[in-house]
């Protein structure tokens, strides 16, 4: 094959470009190794600076302080029209969350509680039982 680049054929019969000096090799991998090879040394100079990293310190805190003005406001609208914000839905999930967990606890004491009811019937049953077959072995 006399082509830079030429096709192939993939498992499933899709047709793909790829590198004829190197098979099943992207043709676009080199375009994309040669940016990288020049554009990293540049920008790793610039990345390990105290400029760079101050810089996303500052950018970091000052999204985190809008992200709260932000919901602050939309907290303030929503509540004008009566409507329930992200930190109600969290609230009353967690409410919820406690609930179900009280109720599971109740339902297992009560399981529990039948469970010891139903042993002390049959307990009582069983020793009923053979007071009853020795008083007819007496009377007879």
């Amino acid at each position: 094959m006399t082509e830079s680049v030429g096709n192939s054929q993939n498992r499933n019969g899709d047709s793909t470009m790829t590198d004829a000096k190197k098979p099943g090799r992207p043709w676009w991998r080199p375009l994309v190794d040669e940016i990288d090879r020049r554009v990293t040394p540049p920008v790793n100079q610039v990345v390990r600076t105290n400029m760079f990293a101050d810089t996303v310190s500052m950018l970091t805190r000052l999204e985190v302080r809008l992200r709260r003005r932000i919901e602050r406001q939309s907290t303030w609208l929503l509540h004008q029209y009566n409507l329930p914000a992200a930190a109600d839905m969290r609230r009353v999930r967690a409410q919820l969350a406690a609930v179900e967990a009280r109720l599971r606890d109740v339902s297992e004491r009560l399981e529990d509680q039948q469970r010891e009811a139903e042993a002390e019937r049959a307990r009582s049953k069983h020793t009923s039982g053979k007071s009853r077959v020795s008083a007819d072995i007496d009377s007879a």
